[in-house]
């Protein structure tokens, strides 16, 4: 499977979880979104050939307030 994350390409050749890959990846699972076909993936679920996957950073901040 391919995966993308932070402008790198990564390829992995056997089936694994979502935790798996993160593992893999060295990403902490609540520091990231992973997608498939534009579908937000739980951590155990399976990631296989042919999948496309994309690890998302999620990026976090306080809100905006007009004073």
């Amino acid at each position: 499977m391919i995966v993308r994350m932070r402008n790198q390409r990564y390829e992995f050749s056997k089936n694994m979880t979502v935790r798996q890959l993160l593992d893999n990846l060295q990403a902490l699972p609540e520091s990231v979104v992973v997608m498939r076909n534009d579908e937000i993936l739980t951590e155990d679920e399976l990631v296989k050939e042919p999948d496309f996957i994309e690890v998302i950073p999620v990026i976090s901040g306080g809100a905006w307030r007009e004073m």
